[in-house]
């Protein structure tokens, strides 16, 4: 017969042969307290529960039944991560995964005004919880903003091309006064923004270094144009095998650009292009009616239908003499 130690007084009892499970002598006190501390640990995790480690933070903690977590933000935590890499399976297995989702839910949300509402409440109280954190974290609105420029760094093109098809398709919808009180709220809002003098400054930078890389690119393609015409001439190849031919936009004829970015295939075609790109421009800001300007030389009423400023070539030229002196 087998002999153990009482769990609850500590007294050695002997363990008879059908008994081989039992860990605590027979007397009623040290039963009664035994099924109180199991009783206790099951539904509090308290003294008889197993420890266990939690799987997020792996703090040691007497487990409540099957519980894996200590705290219920670790539990959070778990499901989240295990959301997360759940997504992440499903859409690195079928790439459409998100577009079809969210294709669905557009669905649903356009034949269950109900469930609508729904989505929009919860969007809504998710972007209330984000904006109040970026304004009381800085660490999270700094980690904010370094995502959103390498998520932009990385999709630039893309959002760039989507952004330009959205706007012509709204564009084309649009009626001459819609278009002009589109462009005087777009131009209010830049003159809001300029007034300020730390923006002025700093949009006068970026456009300064706008200029200095579209003057970089055109030196670049430029010495490329010339290193392959080059390479032609020394290879005895006809220039047509490495420069393709290119259609002009104004009359249609083929020829061989000088440049990458040549559009046309003589000056006169050249100027002509230039003018009629001048005529959309007048049309898109509602300005091929004459209107009435007052010349800033001499007072002079006068009509146009473009920017003229001066009332004629006197005076055009008085202001140009002007400037010139100033810039000496």
């Amino acid at each position: 017969m087998k002999h153990r130690t009482c769990e609850v007084c500590g007294e050695i009892f002997a363990v008879k042969p059908k008994q081989g499970m039992r860990k605590i002598c027979g007397k009623p006190e040290c039963i009664t307290d035994k099924r109180r501390a199991t009783r206790s640990g099951i539904r509090k995790g308290g003294v008889g529960s197993p420890i266990r480690n939690c799987v997020e933070c792996g703090k040691p903690f007497p487990a409540n039944r099957n519980l894996v977590c200590c705290s219920p933000e670790c539990l959070l935590a778990k499901r989240r991560r295990r959301y997360r890499e759940d997504y992440y399976r499903r859409k690195a297995a079928d790439p459409s995964f998100v577009r079809v989702a969210n294709q669905r839910k557009r669905e649903r949300m356009k034949n269950d005004p109900e469930y609508a509402e729904k989505v929009r409440e919860y969007y809504r109280e998710k972007q209330r919880r984000k904006s109040e954190r970026l304004r009381t974290d800085p660490e999270y609105a700094q980690a904010e903003r370094e995502r959103a420029r390498a998520w932009y760094a990385a999709n630039a093109e893309r959002v760039q091309a989507e952004r330009l098809t959205r706007l012509k398709a709204k564009f084309a919808t649009m009626t001459d006064a819609e278009m002009k009180a589109y462009r005087e709220r777009f131009s209010g809002y830049t003159r809001k923004h300029r007034a300020k003098p730390e923006n002025a400054a700093r949009y006068q930078a970026y456009q300064m270094e706008l200029n200095r890389r579209r003057s970089e690119k055109k030196r670049a393609d430029r010495l490329a144009y010339e290193i392959a015409v080059a390479e032609a001439a020394l290879a005895g190849v006809p220039l047509e095998t490495i420069i393709p031919h290119r259609e002009c936009v104004i009359c249609q004829k083929r020829f061989i650009p000088k440049h990458p970015s040549r559009k046309t295939c003589s000056r006169e075609c050249r100027i002509a292009r230039h003018k009629q790109h001048m005529r959309d421009s007048l049309a898109r800001r509602g300005k091929l009616v004459p209107e009435t300007k007052h010349c800033i030389e001499c007072g002079q009423e006068f009509r146009t239908k473009n920017n003229r400023i001066t009332c004629s070539v006197e005076c055009k030229e008085y202001r140009r003499s002007k400037q010139r002196k100033r810039n000496r």
